[in-house]
């Protein structure tokens, strides 16, 4: 790894950054959340270039900076690095699955 830090992991690594591009593709949106990242401006739907992200968008990107975390760990500690593919049905799964958690409280 070359690298051990937050601005490494989540946005200069080659892994994220193709990873940020597959998410823009798939959801047709253009990520420019670094600068914004550490002030936590992006979080309140917000970002530098006036991007206004809903709460898909910020769910995306949440549970993606998640899994990228994860994936840093299992390489860092097994060697095992998950591909780009797999990441990315990681995340739509654990938005799905936390949608279906919602879901079910507004029900009870």
């Amino acid at each position: 790894m070359d690298e051990d830090n937050a601005n490494h992991i989540f946005f200069d690594c080659a892994y994220a950054k193709l990873y940020k591009e597959k998410i823009e593709k798939e959801f047709s949106i253009k990520l420019n959340i670094k600068d914004d990242w550490f002030n936590g401006s992006w979080l309140q739907g917000k970002v530098s270039n006036n991007v206004k992200f809903n709460n898909w968008s910020k769910e995306v990107i949440a549970v993606s900076l998640w899994q990228l975390w994860k994936n840093r760990n299992s390489c860092y500690f097994n060697g095992k690095k998950m591909g780009l593919n797999t990441l990315f049905c990681r995340v739509m799964a654990d938005i799905l699955w936390t949608s279906i958690n919602k879901a079910d409280e507004k029900r009870k």
